[in-house]
């Protein structure tokens, strides 16, 4: 069980939406904890679907920035 989420921003960069790991488990954490926002970024449309509508490229500081704003006044991890 997850306590208490206080300002935390999870932003998760794929290639496809089809390649974006857990967005169903993360979105329903999301709805649960009024605290965390997860962000959703792709490079490209999932070939046979809808074109992706969310924030779209490869995660570059610019981007990171436009979607988190206080970026520079959080803690950050960063994975791959």
């Amino acid at each position: 069980m997850i306590g208490e989420l206080d300002d935390v921003v999870v932003v998760h960069s794929a290639r496809t939406p089809a390649d974006l790991a857990c967005r169903g488990e993360l979105d329903a954490l999301a709805a649960d904890h009024p605290g965390l926002r997860v962000v959703w970024v792709c490079e490209d449309d999932s070939p046979g679907s809808a074109s992706w509508q969310g924030p779209r490229g490869r995660l570059t500081a610019d981007l990171l920035a436009a979607q988190v704003p206080d970026v520079g006044d959080r803690e950050v991890f960063t994975c791959g």
